[in-house]
């Protein structure tokens, strides 16, 4: 966003600990070592799965994007809460993706208070690293609202774009939530047990 300089590669190690448990590393970061691992009964459910990671990396990321916006237009939304529903699915072969994303965004204030708003949402998902690199191959819808529960007008629920769908990598996956997390610093908390 605006003038940061963003590194080309991200780079993140991995260390498996047990069973489905990994350590995960941020590399060249002061960022803590973060904890992932399968639900039960693959794994014993000692951290964030994956599918988790890009459900809160895309999540945060537009909350980060529709904060700057707001932002931008000398406004201040107030607490931001953000929901987001990770819908798995089976591909024709039978294999579980993530088929869709669902987040909603809800600012701590009324719409009416905010200056440009209406400017800010049409435009805050196109700066969203995350959400538009993985649109490629999972649907992602956006909804915000005010503190009221307005529905704000001009948001991606008409913008939802249906496109054909096809595997996403893995690897491309962690590197997005990489490059996301080198831009925030997740509490001691946030992590463990977030879903």
């Amino acid at each position: 966003m605006g003038g940061v300089h963003m590194p080309e590669n991200l780079e993140i190690e991995l260390v498996q600990q047990s069973g489905y448990r990994f350590e995960v590393h941020f590399s060249n970061t002061d960022l803590p070592v973060l904890l992932t691992d399968e639900q039960p009964p693959l794994g014993s459910g000692s951290g964030p799965n994956p599918a988790r990671l890009l459900g809160t990396a895309v999540a945060n990321c537009l909350a980060a994007s529709l904060l700057f916006a707001l932002r931008k237009f000398g406004n201040e939304p107030g607490p931001l809460q953000v929901h987001a529903t990770v819908s798995l699915e089976r591909n024709p072969q039978g294999r579980t993706r993530v088929g869709r994303i669902g987040v909603e965004i809800r600012l701590g204030v009324a719409a009416a208070g905010l200056q440009y708003a209406d400017r800010a949402i049409a435009q805050f998902e196109d700066f969203c690293i995350v959400t538009q690199s993985v649109r490629a191959g999972i649907d992602v819808a956006v909804k915000v609202t005010d503190s009221a529960g307005v529905v704000l007008e001009g948001l991606t629920q008409s913008r939802l774009v249906q496109r054909r769908r096809h595997s996403v990598d893995p690897a491309q996956c962690l590197a997005l939530i990489a490059s996301y997390s080198e831009s925030i610093t997740p509490r001691s908390d946030s992590w463990t047990g977030y879903w």
